[in-house]
């Protein structure tokens, strides 16, 4: 707009000879701003598509998109408040293991085995280990989709390792820091922290440092030792479910589901245990509506 008043005011003070010179200026004007315009639209195009080409950046990328909507599942459903929390966490993750922004390049065995480890450090059940593994393995998976990582490599280094397999690193580390131990040699920080914990998990097996294992090779422990305060909760949700008392709206609003499908799938009840609930408020039903046809 501005450039059209500029040519306008030059015609009119005759700086301009002809009509013919004034659509000219004008149409070579609008080029180069229109130009400029397009130049600046590519250059943003191109640094965006660049900052997803590293793990720091496509995860950044990846995480806006689940949590305002615009990135979706395969089946066009939208990511669970649930599963936003965990790709959250695995951020917080991410972000301390890497410390700087990499590109999917640059991931090969050894970072995978180096991310693993971190999580070992930081005190995480082998369980949720494999998630935030898993977590790691999607991004690559998915940056490969849209045709930001083109390292095939990042795509198969991602293990999920098995309880026992932690187990059995568990008691090697403890072996080799007893040793330490018993031959006065002084731990450094990380080696003191890792003692103390396997230390705590010996005694509770009478001070053997090693697990009790079956005829497969898996730890036996104690039912009470797989019990936290998350499986108090769900069984408590359940045998609520299974009282009847509250209905499922109220039950939502004390375990904090904010879906009936999430909800439905948070509670522990077996498919059998279903069908006998459905076949007696049926039987309950027809009762009811046979002593009220005999009045």
């Amino acid at each position: 707009m501005k450039v059209t008043k500029a040519i306008d005011t030059l015609y009119a003070e005759n700086k301009i000879n002809t009509k013919e010179d004034k659509a000219i200026i004008e149409q070579a004007l609008s080029a180069i701003v229109n130009g400029t315009v397009e130049e600046i639209q590519q250059t943003a195009k191109v640094v965006t598509a660049k900052s997803r080409t590293t793990v720091l950046g496509f995860f950044d990328y990846f995480y806006a998109g689940i949590s305002d909507g615009s990135i979706r599942h395969g089946n066009n459903s939208d990511y669970s408040p649930g599963t936003v929390v965990v790709w959250k966490a695995f951020g917080e993750n991410l972000k301390e293991y890497c410390k700087k922004d990499i590109p999917f390049e640059d991931i090969d065995k050894p970072f995978a085995d180096r991310f693993t480890l971190y999580l070992q450090k930081q005190g995480y059940m082998p369980n949720t280990i494999n998630k935030k593994v898993s977590c790691f393995r999607k991004l690559c998976n998915l940056a490969a989709m849209e045709g930001y990582n083109k390292n095939a490599v990042s795509l198969r280094v991602w293990k999920d390792r098995t309880v026992k397999e932690i187990e059995k690193r568990s008691e090697n580390t403890y072996e080799k820091l007893l040793d330490k131990k018993n031959k006065s040699i002084k731990f450094t920080e990380n080696e003191r922290k890792w003692f103390h914990k396997l230390e705590k998990q010996a005694k509770m097996r009478n001070g053997s440092h090693l697990w009790e294992r079956n005829k497969h090779g898996e730890v036996i422990r104690a039912k009470y030792e797989l019990i936290c305060s998350h499986t108090a909760r769900r069984s408590g949700t359940t045998n609520l479910y299974k009282l009847g008392v509250l209905s499922d709206l109220e039950l939502r609003s004390i375990t904090g589901h904010e879906s009936q499908k999430n909800f439905e799938g948070y509670i522990r009840i077996g498919i059998s245990e279903q069908a006998q609930r459905v076949g007696d408020k049926i039987k309950a039903a027809r009762e009811a509506m046979k002593k009220q046809a005999d009045k």
